[in-house]
């Protein structure tokens, strides 16, 4: 497996989106805080063989982002994502850390087209669901200032441009987990959150910098290319699932 960074020249829109800063707090996002110390636990195992490993981090994360009580709301507001551009995604990682609420919640993993104009503009933002797992529970994730890694295949066409990432599902509830921050990196990504409407911070796909504003990237990765997955998706979720969510 090749390791690259992401660095999505052709996409330069990604780090270079010009937006307002909303410092006011809601309530519903919270972080861990600024640690330089933090640790990341290897998986054991690989998933994915032969594909390409794109992350837009710089192999550190000094916080943890997470949406909470009114911010996590069904189908998939309080969401992340971050932007990849390949034809095929064979698997997905996600960067978790936790202060002990991990109890069994479940996440929905997803890959979505690549809106390049944003709704509303400017993008560029996830756009229509491409592929969705439901339901998925995750090894419980390290303790904070630890992080662990948790794969994910999914073996889908993306034919480009697109997003990953996924919902922890916790409504109107305390943190299960937190997703990992880059605070000192590239910022070569399109780190991407989904907030409710209402919210200090917008409705819909926002930057997630406008919610926590030392965001550079954030710790969701992708196996792009096929590896061993077979020439169509070996999991799926139903066309009426699908238009479910919006």
């Amino acid at each position: 497996m090749k390791r690259l960074l992401s660095f999505m020249a052709a996409l330069s829109l990604c780090s270079g989106l010009a937006s307002t800063r909303v410092s006011a707090e809601d309530g519903n996002a919270t972080s861990l805080g600024y640690h330089a110390g933090t640790q990341i636990i290897p998986r054991p195992e690989e998933i994915c063989p032969g594909t390409t490993f794109l992350q837009n981090d710089d192999e550190s994360f000094e916080n943890g982002y997470c949406w909470r009580y009114g911010g996590c709301v069904p189908p998939n507001y309080g969401a992340w994502a971050e932007c990849y551009d390949a034809d095929y995604v064979c698997g997905i990682q996600l960067m978790l850390t936790q202060v002990g609420n991990f109890s069994g919640q479940s996440i929905d993993i997803y890959v979505w087209d690549y809106d390049a104009d944003g709704n509303p503009p400017p993008g560029p933002d996830p756009g229509n669901v491409l592929y969705m797992i439901s339901g998925l529970i995750p090894d419980p994730p390290a303790l904070w200032p630890e992080i662990s890694q948790h794969n994910y295949q999914v073996c889908t066409f993306t034919n480009g441009p697109h997003f990953v990432g996924y919902w922890g599902n916790w409504p109107s509830g305390s943190c299960a987990f937190f997703t990992a921050a880059d605070e000192n990196g590239f910022g070569i990504g399109c780190p991407r959150t989904r907030v409710t409407a209402g919210s200090a911070y917008g409705t819909g796909w926002v930057p997630v910098n406008l919610a926590f504003p030392n965001c550079l990237d954030l710790g969701i990765r992708e196996y792009a290319g096929m590896g061993d997955c077979q020439p169509t998706p070996n999991r799926s979720t139903n066309w009426g699932m699908i238009k479910a969510l919006y």
